[in-house]
């Protein structure tokens, strides 16, 4: 390109620049001054007054940060690189060079859809600073950005970077296809437990918003008891147990409407060098990763996925704690029966068989020593010390340490691993169980840890370090420790494949 012009996007990306930076505010406004607005709302008078003036502030201020965006958005395209500005007052400029671009990931978000546009995203490897975003172009335009940039990596012998679709990609079939209900997806949404943590977070200030607002729901129970057939006092806990429990229906109602528009008509496509994930309702995304960049793949199965009889498989790949992309564009399959997750494994690991599994355990050693460490002596000294301070009474305290040990022993029990000649499978969990899949010739770093008790019982623990995580292998005999540690260090040194 001799004199590269610049290029603005479509009008319709205001939607886009609107949606987002109302996302990103709120986040940040939410984490940062989500208490603030709380005691705002429960201390001041005249609320539908003063919340009504900063709602309108804040969508006034909202629209002319997003036309600032919009009217001096402009990008380029080099021989070498892509350049984007954007912004007035705070002017910025991104020059991301074709060498470090990772990823050319296409989403068509349904403001765009109508319109036959996309929004077209470049990732490069290392921080989030270095992404860049151009939305409302064409799906014609995006390909030959694409094109454009894979071209450059063959020409400079750039192996194994660019993960997108070129156009003798595009014609290549799939070797097979996954594709999911969205019955399947939405049963995803199911199994995610944070909610309740938020809920019981946010408990509180419900509380004291009731509380400030008048509200008594003390004479509506009492009405509503004495319509059931039972005792007064049996009556009030059974609509307190139904309304918890409709509560946490309600819950469990809104993950899964989220896992059903995220994954809606989802598909994995099994290509020769990579793997393509389609799926979204409001925003169809297509996710592409090669195989070499996986580092690893876990087995998920929590409570609520055990209730249900599924497992969740995900195939990681390199994150950054700076990169806020890496959550939203992991590749995961949501929902699949137990029996079923070792058909894919192949997809990505050909070499590896997974009828060979038989997990060997971690040492007793393990479960004595935290037991007494965790549970019985603190216990024991916490009734000690009530016993002589005040009363006798709390000899229940002494209840809770078989109830400790056995939370202990479901945790041991779950700990295990498998190793062969290449690869190492780990299992860990409490309630739920996760394995995890790792090819040796990607560890990064793997270490041996010994206590003083774990030295005279000739025990240690094995930490691995790899691109995504870090997993430990706790309480293993020395002999098997030093084996584990010689062949994952032969492994990493004499393979001749990079681990990115």
């Amino acid at each position: 390109m001799n004199n590269p012009e610049w290029h603005r996007v479509s009008v319709i990306s205001v939607f886009h620049f609107f949606i987002s930076r109302a996302i990103s505010i709120i986040k940040e406004v939410g984490f940062n001054a989500g208490p603030i607005l709380v005691a705002g709302y429960v201390t001041v008078d005249d609320r539908s007054f003063w919340f009504g003036i900063f709602g309108l502030v804040f969508l006034t201020l909202l629209l002319v940060d997003t036309l600032i965006i919009y009217f001096t958005f402009r990008f380029q395209l080099t021989d070498n690189q892509i350049i984007v500005k954007q912004g007035f007052f705070t002017r910025e400029v991104l020059d991301l060079k074709f060498d470090r671009i990772q990823n050319v990931n296409i989403s068509v978000p349904w403001y765009f859809k109508p319109f036959k546009l996309v929004n077209c995203i470049l990732d490069s490897a290392g921080s989030a600073a270095k992404e860049a975003s151009i939305p409302g172009i064409t799906e014609t335009f995006a390909q030959q950005i694409s094109q454009q940039i894979h071209s450059y990596h063959q020409q400079h012998n750039i192996s194994d970077v660019l993960e997108t679709e070129t156009s003798s990609e595009l014609e290549q079939p799939a070797t097979s296809i996954l594709k999911l209900t969205n019955k399947e997806v939405t049963k995803y949404g199911f199994t995610n437990s944070m909610i309740f943590v938020i809920a019981a977070a946010s408990f509180p200030i419900v509380e004291k918003t009731i509380e400030r607002l008048g509200w008594d729901f003390s004479d509506y129970l009492k009405d509503l008891a004495s319509y059931l057939p039972l005792p007064e006092l049996a009556a009030k806990i059974t609509l307190v147990i139904s309304s918890l429990l409709l509560f946490g229906f309600l819950l469990l109602c809104v993950t899964g409407i989220g896992s059903f528009v995220r994954f809606y008509n989802y598909e994995l496509h099994n290509q020769p060098n990579k793997l393509k994930r389609i799926a979204g309702l409001l925003d169809r995304q297509q996710i592409s990763v090669r195989k070499q960049k996986i580092q690893g793949i876990s087995i998920k199965q929590n409570i609520f996925a055990k209730i249900l009889k599924r497992v969740t498989v995900q195939f990681h790949q390199t994150q950054s704690e700076h990169n806020p992309q890496s959550k939203k564009q992991s590749l995961i399959i949501p929902m699949l029966k137990p029996d079923q997750w070792q058909q894919y494994i192949p997809w990505v690991y050909s070499d590896f068989s997974v009828e060979q599994i038989k997990f060997s355990n971690i040492s007793y050693y393990y479960l004595f020593r935290k037991s007494l460490m965790l549970v019985i002596l603190p216990i024991v000294v916490l009734f000690i010390f009530l016993a002589f301070s005040q009363s006798l009474y709390h000899l229940f305290l002494l209840a809770f340490i078989p109830l400790g040990i056995f939370c202990l022993w479901l945790k041991f029990r779950r700990y295990g691993y498998y190793m062969n000649a290449d690869f190492c499978i780990i299992r860990s969990g409490f309630i739920g169980v996760t394995y995890t899949l790792i090819p040796l010739y990607k560890i990064q770093r793997v270490s041996e840890k010994q206590s003083f008790y774990q030295r005279r019982k000739q025990l240690c623990s094995i930490e691995i370090q790899l691109a995504f995580s870090k997993l430990r292998l706790p309480y293993l005999p020395e002999v098997v420790a030093n084996k584990i540690l010689n062949i994952c260090l032969y492994k990493v040194e004499s393979t001749d494949k990079s681990w990115l």
